[in-house]
């Protein structure tokens, strides 16, 4: 959806600069000598004679350049609104809230970004559709307001303007804001036609703000995975699907499930998906923002969210997954919907899973394309193979990761996924005695290691499973040629799906904090089978609890 592309391209610039001008010619020159600076976004303010000439004539100039972001300020009206909307301004900007302009904004899928300054004009923004908001003005609110609304509003995106400088840039993204915008203190020159001093007070802000975005909040690396979120429907009282008149629905999906993990843990993580601008698409994206995962570079758009049901088996019956999922938003998407330059803009750590590339071809494309910009670019990138039959073949899986392999940092491969998707043996396909065959797996995880020497880390769940409800985990990690492993559990399981989604959650948790190796992988087993305790998709725990799980105790906390 049109939208939020140009909410994440605007986003993606880090700063937007408020320019005003006596004339056009005045504000396109201040325009020019800014985005020649590096800083691409751009509010035209309303205050500006012909204002919506100048907005078509930098439209037409900078249509080629998809990092410049082209938007209308000061505006105050649907109808100012409409103009500039018309003339090209990709997003909307107001001093203050105003419910028209946002319904003419969210009319033409333009974002708005209306000044608030309470919380009771930030719910009334974000009941309407409103997605960024402007603390304004920035120099009366200050950074320890920002700090405080992040406390009934923990996923805010918000955007200070007003008393933005050189000197705080850094406090207010410390703060917690998304970006900022910046006038006088980045544009004053122009009054006196120093266009250059412009560029070069441009270029400053560029610099601080990419040394800024080098990592996220207080230093720490920020995660983005990517995959398809989707409706799980669970038969009600542990009833069979074809017995059941009434379903559990829950949300979530392998890489949603690790997004949220990691957020719990106290990670900066994003979540990437296309979900359908409908109630089912905002209540998939609401259960994981909720949980602190920022979901801003979500796609929106297409027919539907997929949906599996979920058949919680007994003792020698197995549990049983139905996937209806042709035809979901994720799975007709185009692999040139995703801007990655944009979108790994401020990304330290990518994440997938084999799902992702297993639902067809236009995934695939856009995993490869991450990939390899990912490898270009110093982000390290991590894959859980996480093989499914139901979706492709072991041929399909194989002739894929043979193309991303080498740009693959961290693998996650566990029982049939070393021979399905890498064509490797390290396992017979006996469940029931996975942990017997331990020196097969850590051959498998070393003969990753000599066929692709890129993947500096191969991790895997070892486990024995006797029934449904009785079973043994144990996991191993392979670093620097060596091999670990991790405690073995003795477990009762309440619910047996996505514990690998813990795992994968509890192994880049250890990476991003450089746990050593057998910490790394007593911490990242220790999360897996704690969501062998919890219902649903979600592993619903904390680092502490990770923490206490790795000791040993009386099973009561106290």
């Amino acid at each position: 959806m049109q939208k939020y592309d140009f909410l994440n391209r605007l986003i993606a610039t880090g700063c937007v600069a408020v320019v005003r001008g006596d004339n056009t010619q005045t504000a396109i020159k201040t325009c020019d000598a800014v985005i020649a600076g590096g800083i691409t976004g751009i509010e035209l303010t309303f205050t500006v004679p012909h204002a919506n000439e100048a907005l078509e004539t930098l439209t037409e100039k900078y249509a080629g350049r998809q990092d410049v972001v082209i938007g209308a300020g000061t505006v105050l009206d649907p109808a100012t609104a409409r103009l500039a909307i018309i003339a090209g301004a990709k997003f909307i900007v107001s001093p203050s809230f105003n419910p028209d302009v946002a319904k003419i904004c969210n009319l033409y899928a333009i974002p708005y970004t209306p000044g608030v300054f309470t919380p009771t004009e930030i719910q009334s923004a974000l009941e309407v559709g409103v997605d960024l908001v402007k603390i304004f003005p920035g120099s009366v609110a200050g950074i320890n307001m920002v700090k405080a609304l992040h406390g009934p509003f923990p996923n805010l995106a918000m955007m200070p303007t007003g008393g933005v400088s050189l000197a705080n840039v850094t406090d207010w993204f410390e703060a917690g804001v998304m970006l900022v915008g910046a006038g006088s203190n980045l544009v004053d020159d122009a009054s006196q036609g120093d266009y250059e001093k412009v560029t070069v007070t441009a270029q400053q802000y560029r610099a601080k703000i990419a040394q800024i975005k080098i990592q996220g909040d207080d230093g720490m690396p920020t995660v983005l995975t990517l995959g398809e979120m989707m409706l799980r429907l669970k038969p009600t009282n542990q009833q069979r699907i074809l017995q059941t008149s009434a379903f559990a629905a829950d949300y979530g999906g392998a890489e949603a499930n690790v997004a949220a993990s990691l957020a719990l843990l106290g990670d900066q993580v994003q979540y990437l998906t296309k979900l359908p601008e409908n109630s089912l698409g905002h209540t998939a994206r609401n259960t994981i923002r909720g949980l602190g995962v920022d979901t801003q570079k979500i796609l929106w758009g297409g027919p539907r969210l997929g949906i599996y049901f979920f058949e919680k088996g007994a003792s020698v019956r197995n549990t049983n997954v139905v996937y209806d999922r042709a035809g979901s938003s994720f799975a007709t998407m185009k692999a040139d919907e995703f801007d990655w330059p944009v979108l790994l803009n401020d990304i330290n750590y990518f994440y997938f899973s084999g799902i992702t590339p297993a639902i067809g071809s236009e995934q695939q494309a856009a995993v490869f394309a991450a990939c390899q910009y990912c490898s270009d670019h110093n982000i390290t990138v991590i894959c859980d193979m996480n093989f499914r039959e139901k979706m492709w073949s072991p041929e399909a899986a194989q002739a894929f990761f043979k193309t991303v392999m080498p740009f693959i940092d961290v693998c996650i491969a566990n029982d049939e996924d070393f021979e399905a998707t890498l064509g490797i043996k390290a396992f017979d396909g006996n469940m029931a005695t996975g942990i017997d065959q331990l020196a097969d797996f850590k051959e498998g995880m070393l003969e990753v290691t000599r066929r692709w020497p890129n993947v500096h880390t191969v991790a895997s769940v070892v486990r024995n499973i006797h029934s449904v409800e009785e079973s043994q985990w144990t996991a191993l990690l392979v670093q620097n040629d060596k091999v670990y492993q991790g405690p073995t559990f003795d477990m009762h399981i309440f619910e047996g799906v996505a514990a690998g989604d813990a795992f994968g959650a509890g192994l880049v948790h250890a990476l991003i904090h450089h746990f050593e190796p057998q910490r790394t992988i007593n911490y990242a087993i220790s999360a897996s089978v704690l969501k062998l305790t919890i219902g649903g998709d979600l592993n619903l725990v904390t680092n502490a609890e990770v923490e206490a799980s790795m000791k040993t105790n009386s099973g009561v906390n106290r």
